[in-house]
């Protein structure tokens, strides 16, 4: 049996990491050394991991820099080329590992990058919402969908140690979409694939990472916006062209800048005249941006959460939670 790392970040989270250790402890596959990098906590976090006395769990204090310093430090002290990854606020079925690990195994070679779909867990006054996400599976619709939408979920990952040092490791000037950021940059140097079955549970909380608003606009625009300037700059083919601007188009139609967005669907069509995706965008956007804007205040575009659910390439509909 493999030796396996288990990735988990922390900070401040010593009232939820006693169940994403459990989680871990109780999985079914046992080779594992779990690398838990606490980020500079003020809290009781290193007392709740020191209870469970378990020699597997590494645990490393460091001064507070941030989720990405965290991340490449915890690959440093990785033992194992194959890392599992988990956020220290979320949890994950007992065979999560066993499940991922044998098809990482079953298509050895094939894949760097294995996620899968998750579930979300929203807890109000009175009652606990669970929430189902479901990514794209196979990697060329992954492929298509990473430029204009974050379609792996960084906490569900199996993926190869090397290959994430091979383009630099995590970007440290990148706090809140680091995990995008290094997918793009993994485009062109391995196969992703999500794995069908709901392995891990996100609580979603007031203290997530992507609850900073701002500073999650702002590196949610920035991540596409840097990947589409180095597409524009050095491709050459028109239907490749096409898609950089359509992806850009679609970053700022799901941000509710309609009219931004109206001038590089324009592009896109008009480098790739008869591509129906590209259509499908274009057309409401330029003729009735009033009635997109009137649905989407009074929530009238969740009644296509079915259309949505069977359009897995993305072609017509938004597939994200």
């Amino acid at each position: 049996m493999e030796l396996i790392s288990v990735l988990m970040p922390t900070y401040n989270r010593a009232h939820m990491i006693g169940k994403a250790i459990k989680s871990i402890l109780e999985q079914t596959y046992s080779n594992l050394q779990i690398v838990i990098v606490d980020d500079g906590s003020t809290d009781n976090t290193k007392g709740v991991v020191e209870q469970f006395n378990d020699s597997r769990i590494d645990f490393y204090k460091i001064g507070h820099g941030g989720i990405s310093k965290a991340l490449n430090y915890g690959l440093s002290k990785a033992e194992s080329n194959v890392i599992i990854r988990l956020d220290s606020d979320d949890y994950c079925d007992s065979e999560r590992i066993h499940i991922q690990y044998s098809f990482y195994s079953k298509n050895y070679g094939q894949y760097g990058v294995i996620g899968s779909n998750f579930y979300v867990t929203l807890t109000g006054e009175n009652k606990t919402n669970v929430l189902k996400v479901i990514y794209p599976r196979n990697h060329k619709q992954i492929f298509n969908q990473l430029p204009r939408n974050c379609c792996l979920a960084h906490p569900t990952l199996l993926f190869r140690k090397d290959t994430i040092l091979e383009v630099g490791g995590y970007s440290e000037n990148k706090q809140i979409v680091q995990d995008w950021e290094l997918y793009l940059r993994l485009l062109n140097k391995t196969k992703f694939y999500n794995i069908q079955k709901f392995l891990v549970t996100h609580r979603k909380h007031g203290g997530n990472i992507s609850s900073s608003d701002e500073l999650f606009k702002k590196e949610n625009f920035e991540v596409p916006f840097r990947f589409f300037e180095k597409i524009i700059q050095s491709e050459k083919d028109n239907k490749k062209l096409a898609k950089a601007f359509f992806d850009m188009g679609y970053v700022y139609y799901y941000q509710n800048e309609l009219y931004k967005s109206l001038e590089f669907f324009e592009e896109a069509v008009r480098l790739d005249p008869f591509k129906l995706q590209y259509l499908r965008y274009l057309i409401p956007n330029k003729f009735f941006p009033h009635l997109i804007e009137y649905s989407r205040k009074h929530n009238y575009h969740r009644y296509l959460n079915y259309f949505r659910r069977l359009d897995k390439n993305n072609y017509f509909f938004r597939n994200s939670f």
